[in-house]
């Protein structure tokens, strides 16, 4: 009976003591998702957090409607205001972002709402969260805010994008689909072009409608993969254009700044000597970081492809590179000044136009898993040495079936095929500038109009 009786107020006790820790989480979650008007709420994690942005904003009041002037900052998943920038007292309130959606504003024509964008509470945010309406300064300064709360919003769901760089939007997209190298944005937006606008005069050239464009970055900033042939009215020009934003929104360019000088040089030795400039510009390349150059190589096939029909689309190589020249390369000073990226822009056409038009020979690399480079092209029409020992002992191993391919012709594979040395593959493979010891894989598919003839899968393992 005692036994019975203590089982009972056991049981009583972890129901009073669940039900007391389930009012509690609720508690602390509502005060952390609920904007807070009063000087109590002060998480202890507050003063231990980096600031993610800080800066003055407008902030229209919910009871007079009038403006005022306040201090915000953005903490972790958290955007707090205060009355000033050195005020040492608790917040004057709090937003949960995670729990809410951004949208910019249509100006009313008075200075203080030109740049005003609104913070929501979305449809799962159950206490009553009001909303925030906010203006900036500047429409720039207004887009600054709203990509960061953006991607605090939509992280979780690989939104954001537009602003992110190339590794942060890999990280999350590689997770689906591990052997991804390009965003899928761009593999969208190219895949529909090429099946819609190659034959489309203007393309790139023509802007695109800024309402659609609009609707198809919240599209993806929030996380969608929208299919295009379901939008309406959408057009070549608009998914064109979004290409060019994303790219170019890209926090640096596809040729990164410390390149530049290395760029510039190659610009001066192009008319003294073109094909060691052309291999000096191949190297370049080959020190950007994977997801650069994955990108880079992606895009200039396809706009190789657009140029190879500029006789209905009117969208040479020339053409092409003076619409991305600004996302192919920018000096290091940015964007802020006009001048220096005038005086800049012939020579970064030119080497964007060089590399468009001979993106097959300059990404002729693949980048391994591993982080190093290896042909994939360079070698296709390459006639082995008869004696294939000396070549074999300078390498760790050589499949056997590169023996029994030494007898293909230079006129079966349709050009000139230097012979392979020691010092060819050393010259072709010695892309790490690090000094570091790698081993490359070098896997090569010899690939021609006699690919059906003539498949050879070589297998190199090069140490040095």
């Amino acid at each position: 009976m005692a036994k019975d009786l203590l089982h009972q107020h056991l049981e009583k006790f972890k129901d009073s003591f669940q039900s007391g820790l389930n009012s509690i989480q609720q508690a602390v979650q509502q005060q952390t998702t609920t904007l807070v008007g009063s000087s109590n709420f002060y998480p202890t994690t507050l003063v231990l957090q980096t600031a993610l942005k800080s800066g003055w904003l407008k902030k229209l009041s919910n009871v007079m409607k009038h403006w005022q002037r306040r201090w915000f900052v953005i903490k972790g998943d958290n955007l707090y205001y205060y009355s000033s920038h050195n005020d040492t007292k608790p917040p004057q309130g709090c937003v949960f972002l995670p729990c809410c959606h951004v949208a910019e504003q249509v100006s009313k024509g008075s200075d203080c709402d030109k740049f005003v964008f609104t913070i929501l509470p979305d449809d799962s945010n159950n206490y009553n969260q009001e909303s925030f309406v906010l203006a900036a300064d500047s429409d720039q300064e207004r887009n600054n805010w709203m990509r960061i709360i953006k991607k605090i919003i939509y992280k979780r769901h690989g939104g954001a994008i537009f602003g992110s760089s190339l590794e942060e939007t890999l990280r999350f997209e590689t997770r689906k689909n591990p052997g991804r190298t390009v965003p899928e944005i761009v593999e969208i937006c190219i895949e529909y072009l090429r099946k819609h606008g190659l034959n489309e005069e203007g393309l790139f050239r023509l802007p695109g409608l800024t309402s659609m464009i609009k609707k198809c970055v919240e599209l993806f900033d929030r996380g969608e993969r929208p299919r295009f042939e379901d939008i309406p009215s959408l057009d070549v020009h608009t998914v064109s254009s979004l290409l060019k934003l994303y790219i170019r929104e890209l926090p640096s360019s596809l040729i990164s700044a410390d390149l530049y000088e290395g760029v510039v040089r190659f610009m001066r030795e192009m008319p003294l000597d073109p094909k060691t400039s052309m291999e000096n510009l191949r190297k370049l390349l080959l020190t950007l970081t994977k997801s650069n150059y994955h990108l880079l190589k992606y895009l200039c096939t396809f706009l190789s492809e657009v140029s190879k029909n500029s006789a209905t689309n009117r969208m040479n190589s020339h053409n092409l590179s003076t619409v991305f020249s600004t996302a192919f390369l920018r000096p290091e000073f940015g964007d802020d000044d006009a001048a220096l990226m005038m005086a800049t822009s012939e020579a970064r056409k030119a080497v964007t136009f060089v590399i468009i038009e001979n993106q097959e020979w300059l990404f002729n690399f693949e980048l391994t898993p591993f982080g190093g480079t290896v042909v994939i092209e360079d070698l296709l029409g390459f006639k082995f040495d008869d004696d294939n020992t000396t070549t074999h002992n300078n390498y760790d191993d050589v499949s056997n079936s590169s023996s029994s391919n030494n007898s293909h012709s230079d006129k079966e594979f349709g050009r000139k095929s230097p012979q392979i040395n020691e010092e060819t593959f050393k010259d072709l493979l010695e892309i790490d500038f690090s000094g570091k010891v790698i081993n490359y894989s070098l896997y090569i598919i010899i690939t021609n109009k006699i690919i059906d003839k003539y498949l050879v899968k070589l297998l190199f393992y090069y140490t040095f």
